[in-house]
């Protein structure tokens, strides 16, 4: 989201564009190869659809902060059929989670 045009009229081709490129940079792994991706501190609800044409089998989100409020987009609604990791290390924290957190 970080690149997302301001303007709705350049989303859609701004989203597909992103999505190709990153099916690009992973289209000559071996089928075995895990392919991951990770996202921080961004509103899923509006570019799910194109989270879910990444075809990543494996999304890492931040959730340090969010209180598990993120992780909602991914259960609710749409089906997000890959890995979802969320983040219980907040890096721009020097504070440690404790293991009951």
């Amino acid at each position: 989201r970080e690149g997302l045009p301001l303007r709705k009229s350049e989303q859609a081709f701004y989203l597909e564009w992103a999505v190709h490129s990153f099916r690009i940079t992973n289209c000559g792994v071996k089928d075995t190869t895990q392919i991951h991706t990770h996202m921080c501190y961004s509103h899923f609800n509006d570019i799910i659809h194109s989270i879910i044409d990444m075809d990543a089998d494996v999304i890492t989100i931040e959730n340090s902060r969010s209180d598990e409020k993120l992780l909602s987009v991914f259960r609710e609604g749409v089906k997000y059929g890959a890995g979802i990791g969320p983040g219980v290390y907040d890096i721009h924290s020097p504070r440690i989670p404790s293991t009951e957190e």
